[in-house]
């Protein structure tokens, strides 16, 4: 079966669902990381003006970041304190104080940077750092290195984009096959296996990628809460038709 007709056939050919049960899992496996590369569509067009406008990223470090500076392991800095409780996150910056400044035990991403330590806590994981270890540094050379590699970064953060999104889309789909084995075990009473109500779930999510492309893009609000349920409705629907098919799948298509 074509790309394109496993496509057409996710998206609206209910009827034809037990085909999909034929498409081999390589196959299903690329079909993962083509629904997550839309995604990613969608969060470039929602992202890609804001940069543009702002002049790109390192535009953005030129206007936002302090000037600072890192010369023989010390920091020269004007005091920076960021405290956002709702986000919980917390940055200190104070050049006036040597040695590690004690992170707050009430924010769940915390950075504080004296005139040579840095200590930082992401979650539950905290990492000190000597300034020293970082070498000569100032805020120039920082604005200079993103000009640079501009295009390596935005590169590596799409690669980055679709890998978590491939992860994230696998683990949805998980959760939706077990609600749905548990589904056809007591109402729907299908012959289908548990890997073939995954393979289904996976097509299934086609249009709520879709949908929630389109919103995020126009920025017409949140589009989660309905996704689970239109998944789960065409997941329903190709498994009521694979009921209706028990029996006539003979071979994996390649």
């Amino acid at each position: 079966m074509r790309f394109g007709e496993i496509f057409k056939t996710a998206l609206y050919k209910f009827s034809n669902y037990p085909s999909l049960l034929l498409v081999s899992n390589f196959k299903t496996t690329l079909y993962i990381f083509f629904l997550a590369l839309i995604m990613i569509v969608g969060i470039n067009v929602s992202v890609a003006p804001f940069f543009a406008a702002q002049g790109g990223i390192a535009a953005i470090a030129e206007r936002e970041l302090p000037d600072f500076a890192i010369k023989d392991g010390k920091l020269t800095c004007k005091k920076v304190v960021v405290d956002d409780k709702e986000s919980s996150m917390y940055i200190l910056v104070d050049d006036t104080k040597e040695g590690q400044i004690p992170l707050p035990d009430d924010y769940m991403q915390a950075v504080t940077i004296s005139k040579t330590d840095l200590l930082i806590r992401n979650n539950y994981q905290v990492n000190s750092m000597k300034l020293s270890e970082i070498g000569d540094l100032s805020k120039a050379d920082v604005v200079a290195w993103l000009n640079d590699k501009k295009i390596l970064l935005i590169a590596v953060c799409e690669l980055f984009l679709l890998f978590a999104f491939a992860f994230s889309l696998a683990l949805n789909m998980l959760v939706t096959a077990v609600i749905a084995k548990a589904a056809n075990l007591l109402f729907i009473r299908s012959s289908l296996r548990f890997g073939e109500i995954y393979k289904l779930s996976v097509f299934s999510m086609t249009l709520s990628v879709i949908l929630n492309v389109i919103f995020t893009s126009f920025r017409l609000g949140a589009f989660s809460m309905i996704a689970p349920f239109i998944t789960m409705f065409y997941l329903v629907k190709g498994m009521l038709a694979c009921r209706k098919g028990d029996g006539m799948v003979i071979e994996v298509l390649e």
